[in-house]
């Protein structure tokens, strides 16, 4: 019998193996010791007529019952396309993260090429969700959410920040097939987590060279901040915010007590990892890009 056809009578099953224990009133008869002993229970049954799970929902409810995939990978028929990446998820194990941070110079961005993972490096690699879970700001109580993912090597985590969980929510779900772009967040003493930039679900087309888009070039935004400059706390705190994301784009500040403009001597990296940051400081009408 098919396995769908087998689960759709599997409860009739069940149901006659309770009766028989109950009637043997022995309590320890296992379901099989049952089976065997009454080879007119399986006969009984009136197995119906069904298709056979395609293989993505045969591996989905193996992972469901057992905990992990039995007779394949989601990402099995991918290969040619995951070959392109050498980064996946087992490289995000604790014990391969208390190194310091590679040191990077002011503009540059770092891309990762090879197995050292390093803080900051822009990663692209293809993975199943297998859990979203949802999380809240501390500041402003807005919805987050942490993906865990799992390619053909391991499990890893990918932090998704509010702006790209509202747009994205209703698309990103578990057992999802994607290819996630994200950079490379490591702290010591903690596993590394992926912050996504990008994600997008895994083409099932064709497995041809995946070329991935370059983004046209545009002219440099520019950080517009608004805080009291005169209150050294909050300086500082932006300071090291800024100091942690150098970039190409120029910093200007909008001072409230003294109503002036000034420039300030950082260049950082847009990104959503940065307007993040900032959110914990000021309110998001105090953080404009332009």
């Amino acid at each position: 019998y098919k396995r769908t056809e087998q689960m759709a009578v599997i409860d009739q099953i069940l149901d006659r193996i309770t009766h028989d224990k109950k009637a043997s009133k022995t309590g320890q008869i296992s379901m099989f010791d049952s089976l065997l002993k009454n080879e007119q229970t399986l006969s009984a049954i009136n197995y119906p007529t069904l298709p056979e799970y395609t293989n993505g929902e045969k591996l989905t409810r193996e992972k469901e019952v057992a905990g992990l995939y039995v007779s394949g990978h989601p990402l099995d028929k991918y290969t040619e396309i995951l070959k392109q990446f050498t980064f996946h998820c087992d490289m995000l194990e604790e014990e391969m993260i208390d190194a310091e941070p590679m040191q990077v110079e002011e503009g540059e961005e770092l891309e990762f090429k090879g197995t050292d993972v390093v803080d900051g490096a822009i990663v692209t690699f293809g993975a199943v969700i297998n859990e979203v879970n949802k999380r809240y700001t501390r500041r402003d109580n807005k919805e987050m959410a942490i993906l865990e993912v799992e390619d053909l090597y391991g499990k890893c985590d990918v932090m998704m920040f509010p702006n790209l969980y509202q747009q994205l929510k209703n698309e990103v779900k578990p057992n999802m097939l994607a290819l996630i772009t994200g950079k490379v967040s490591l702290r010591s003493g903690e596993k590394g987590i992926i912050v996504l930039e990008k994600i997008e679900p895994m083409a099932e087309e064709k497995q041809e060279k995946i070329v991935l888009p370059k983004e046209e070039e545009k002219p440099l935004e520019k950080l517009y901040l608004k805080f009291d400059t005169q209150n050294p706390e909050i300086f500082k705190e932006i300071e090291e915010v800024l100091r942690l994301h150098s970039g190409n784009s120029e910093v200007f500040v909008q001072c409230a007590s003294l109503n002036k403009l000034f420039k300030l001597n950082y260049k950082v990296e847009i990104d959503n990892v940065l307007r993040y940051e900032l959110l914990t400081i000021l309110e998001q009408d105090c953080i404009k890009i332009k």
